[in-house]
């Protein structure tokens, strides 16, 4: 948790550049969708879905 909290305030510092922000989203997504969604191949697109929009 700690890893995160750090990377959330580098973000609100907006250090980061937008392919790191994308990376930092995707893994948090992806760690929720795991939870939910049995099918990796339906995570995949989930996920792909999402970050799209960003």
């Amino acid at each position: 948790m700690k890893e995160r909290e750090i990377q959330i305030e580098i973000i609100q510092q907006g250090e980061l550049p937008r392919k790191e922000i994308l990376d930092f989203w995707a893994v948090q997504i992806g760690e929720q969708l795991k939870k939910e969604v049995p099918s990796k191949e339906e995570r995949m697109e989930i996920l792909e879905q999402i970050l799209k929009k960003f």
